[in-house]
């Protein structure tokens, strides 16, 4: 049973196990290149339509990825990666808190408790226009959202559904530190 601190332990947490393959970064950035050119051999030989309906998809699907890129991934895999090692599902401490959330079934979003403990986010900061978005949703594609658990008697849950992120768009307004420390004191005191 696992004790709590960043061991061995997290190899088996259930919740990390679920999305292991895909936040590995060895080969990232094979992974989160795409094409609408994938997969076709001889481009030369397809309609006129069909090119500038691919010419179109383009804007849309091609991503190639820089070091910026690899360097957001392997951020935002830790981060992900490190919200999960603290809420294992094995842990005494976390099967209590479960069970307390699950009192709370059918209730407003404004009755729900605050876990910052478990709260994990990453700000993404730069010019307008110059990716940030894109690189975000580039790499979160490549993590399947939800995954849904069957029972497991360790954690004791006879279902559970994994909500492996949340991308949440903040306004221009937010992008100062005041406004993001504004913002989560509301949070907390709601």
């Amino acid at each position: 049973m696992p004790d709590g601190r960043n061991t061995d332990h997290e190899q088996m947490n259930p919740l990390i196990v679920s999305i292991a393959a895909a936040l590995d970064t060895d080969n990232i950035e094979s992974r989160i290149r795409r094409s609408p050119l994938d997969g076709i051999d001889d481009v030369k030989a397809l309609s006129d339509e069909t090119s500038r309906h691919l010419l179109d998809k383009m804007q849309e699907y091609l991503f190639e990825p820089t070091t910026m890129t690899l360097h957001l991934c392997t951020r935002l895999f830790r981060m992900i990666k490190r919200g999960y090692i603290s809420r294992d599902p094995r842990l005494l401490a976390v099967k209590r808190q479960s069970l307390g959330i699950s009192n709370f079934a059918g209730s407003k979003i404004s009755d729900l408790p605050w876990l910052d403990s478990y709260a994990k986010c990453m700000r993404v900061e730069g010019e307008t226009g110059t990716g940030k978005t894109h690189e975000v949703r580039n790499a979160l594609r490549l993590i399947p959202n939800p995954i849904i658990h069957t029972e497991n008697k360790d954690c004791g849950w006879s279902h559970f559904v994994q909500i492996t992120w949340l991308y949440v768009v903040g306004p221009e307004i937010f992008n100062s530190p005041l406004a993001a420390a504004s913002l989560t004191a509301r949070l907390r005191c709601h």
